[in-house]
């Protein structure tokens, strides 16, 4: 099931390029499912569940959508 959702999440990022590893971990902390993207530049754990509904809403997003929206 998390091959097909880091599937899922990296076929939406649009600026997600060769030397991103995309979305790599999945947790939860305090009843909140969190999701790492690791970019080259490092890496940022966002809400799961906001960028699912972010995805479902804009359909491609970029990593600053996913700064503004799913922190």
């Amino acid at each position: 099931m998390k091959k097909i959702l880091k599937s899922y999440i990296d076929s939406h990022i649009t600026d997600l390029h060769q030397n991103d590893c995309g979305a790599i971990n999945f947790f939860e902390d305090e009843n909140i499912k969190y999701v790492d993207i690791e970019w080259c530049d490092g890496f940022t754990a966002f809400n799961l569940n906001k960028v699912l509904n972010l995805i479902k809403e804009k359909g491609k997003i970029t990593k600053n959508d996913l700064r503004e929206y799913c922190n």
